[in-house]
């Protein structure tokens, strides 16, 4: 008897343990999806560091479609154009952009954009007429997440 009360003592005191580091939020993040997420944008970021865009792109990584942008500073923008995961509009670095309203509307009637990034997306867009690179898979060429 004596040992069976110990050993529900030993799996209740796991029990705790387990649920005192877990986070109950259901707004939480650092989920499995959106840490994968983040590691394509990161990935993204640094294989293509050093190498200014001239006008917006499109690469295909690890089955993500991610858009590179000029920021207003000069430096590159990435953007994940359809989130799977919570927080849904995933960008690196934090940086202020215009894109063209005609590359917004081609990739919306491609199916190819979450909601969220739709409407961040067309919140920044400017009239004219810069013409997408799209790639047709560059998967192999972006360096894995550190």
């Amino acid at each position: 008897m004596r040992e069976s009360v110990q050993n529900h003592l030993i799996v209740l005191a796991a029990a705790f343990a387990v649920a005192g580091c877990s986070q109950f939020d259901p707004d939480a993040r650092e989920t499995s999806g959106e840490k994968a997420e983040w590691s394509v944008l990161q990935g993204v970021e640094y294989a293509h560091r050093g190498k200014q865009l001239s006008k917006p792109v499109v690469l295909q990584v690890h089955g993500y479609d991610v858009l590179g942008l000029r920021s207003l500073k000069g430096d590159n923008v990435w953007v994940l154009l359809k989130p799977e995961a919570p927080p849904f509009y995933k960008q690196l670095p934090e940086e202020n952009y215009t894109i063209p309203l005609a590359f917004v509307t081609s990739l919306s009637e491609a199916g190819k954009l979450g909601y969220t990034v739709e409407a961040v997306l067309s919140s920044r867009t400017e009239t004219n007429d810069a013409q997408p690179i799209i790639p047709s898979d560059l998967s192999r060429q972006a360096a894995p997440a550190r």
